[in-house]
Parts: structure tokens; C-alpha cells; sequence
């Protein structure tokens, strides 16, 4: 692990966190321990300013992925300033224990690789869908579609616009078009009687769509859901996968993160 500019606190720690650099925002998870197979955080706290209060007294670790820049300095300064001395350090590709089986590994966004390995590794304890691919769905900002084969390597995947991110750009296309909300979308009839509702079912069903389309080519097994539309996604996909196969996952990333911990 790159060591940050702190000391490492005592190696018995048993408490530290893990830090999802998004490209919208910053998630955290505080978890007790690294000996769990499967390691879940106590709590997550999505809001920076609320670090002081959340934090336990007792020393901590830092462990950081970052897909994208948000905060990033501002929360290693906060750190230097409220928990002086307290080990820092930065995820590499390298440090994810999987093999994987794409042109340039470096280039992946790491939380598409810890999403991966955190739900292979809870396939592997359950022994649920091990014959088939199993497709991992983070539905953020933007939306990834990936594979882990049966054997456990990441192949790769699909990256398209998330319901914010593919709603904006339809009112960009034109003038005639609204800006619609999707932020509460949790489904969308089709068809759509007027223009937003037109618009909201495009959104969604092409969402549904793509991830239907990707299940079918590669043959998968079980279907893992992230992120923060993830819920929304899961009923209309029921019909698709097998009930015992459906599984959201709200902090897969930051339970890669801490899979990682050594």
C-alpha cells in the first residue's frame, strides 16, 4: 500500500475507514474489523461535515479509492488537522486480488474492481451462481454493467449515462425538450402519455433495457445492484433473474475496500 504523508497507527487496530471517492460524492464506512469473510461497516456517513461527531476516539486507519477527485485534499487537510498521526493510504489495482482480464487494468475505475471483487467473494462464501458469469451493476452518476467470469475474472463491461446524467442530456438535444427529475424515479409506464412521461420511460426502460441485453449475452447467474438507483432498478429485473440470484448490495465498493485491508 502507497503509505500518505502519517505514520501508521498500531497494527492491532481494529477500527478503520474506508473512503469511496465518487464522482459526485464521498461515501465512508467504519468498519470493526478485517478478520470477517465478509466484512459490512457499522455506519456510513455521506456527509464530510459530519466527520467529527461520527468518528470514534479510538485510532484509525484511512483507506482511500478514488474514482473521482471529490474532496479528496480537502478531507486529507481535515485529517491532518482532527486525527494527527493517523495512517492514510491510496488502493491500487494492484492491490485488488483478482485476476484481471482487461487491456489496461491501470485505467479501470478502481470502484468497478472493488465492486467486483466484493461480490465475487460473497458468491464464493454463499457457493450461489458459481457455474455462470455473474454481472455486477452500479447504478450511479453514471452507470456500469460489469462481468466476473465463474472462474472469478474481471472481464470488463459496459459504462453508460445514469438517470441524471442521460436525462440532462436529452434536454440538451433540443429546446422542445424539458429537464425532467428523475432523482425520485422508482419506475415509469410505458408508454408515456406526454412529453416528461415520454421522456422519464426512455430513462428508465432504456436503463432496464441495457442491463437485460448484457445479462442475456454473457449467459450470468447471479445479478449484483449498487449504487444509489440500485433499488430502483431491482423489481423491474425480478422477472429476469432468480430471486435467489437478485441481490442488492448498497456498500459493495466500500466492502471491497475493506477486503482489501492488509
Amino acid at each position: 500500500m502507497r503509505m500518505g504523508e502519517h505514520q501508521s497507527t498500531d497494527p492491532t487496530t481494529m477500527q478503520f475507514i474506508a473512503v469511496d471517492f465518487g464522482n459526485s460524492r464521498v461515501k465512508f464506512g467504519l468498519f470493526a474489523a478485517t478478520e470477517a469473510a465478509f466484512p459490512l461497516p457499522l455506519s456510513t456517513c455521506g456527509d464530510f461535515s459530519l466527520l467529527e461527531s461520527w468518528l470514534p476516539e479510538e485510532p484509525l486507519d484511512w483507506l482511500f479509492a478514488r474514482t473521482g477527485g471529490t474532496q479528496y485534499e480537502s478531507l486529507r487537510d481535515w485529517i491532518r488537522k482532527h486525527r494527527f498521526g493517523e495512517f492514510t493510504g491510496d488502493l491500487t489495482f494492484k492491490q485488488i486480488p483478482m485476476r484481471l482480464d482487461v487491456d489496461s487494468p491501470e485505467r479501470v475505475g478502481i470502484d468497478r474492481l472493488l465492486a467486483a471483487h466484493a461480490a465475487h467473494t460473497w458468491r464464493s462464501l454463499h457457493g450461489i451462481g458459481q457455474d455462470k458469469p455473474m454481472l455486477i451493476v452500479d447504478a450511479g452518476s453514471a452507470m456500469t454493467i460489469d462481468v466476473v467470469s465463474a472462474d472469478g475474472v474481471f472481464q470488463g463491461g459496459a459504462i453508460l449515462p445514469g438517470f441524471a446524467a442521460s436525462a440532462d442530456a436529452l434536454a440538451r438535444i433540443s429546446q422542445k425538450l424539458p429537464k425532467v427529475d428523475v432523482a425520485a424515479i422508482s419506475s415509469a409506464a410505458y408508454p408515456g402519455r406526454n412529453t416528461e412521461d415520454a421522456m422519464v420511460a426512455g430513462v428508465y426502460w432504456g436503463t432496464i433495457g441495457a442491463v437485460r441485453q448484457c445479462y442475456e449475452m454473457v449467459g450470468a447467474s447471479a445479478l449484483v445492484l449498487t449504487g444509489g438507483n440500485g433499488r430502483v432498478l431491482k423489481n423491474s429485473l425480478s422477472e429476469l433473474v432468480p430471486e435467489n440470484l437478485l441481490i442488492e448490495m448498497p456498500e459493495l465498493v466500500l466492502t471491497g475496500i475493506a477486503l482489501c485491508k492488509g
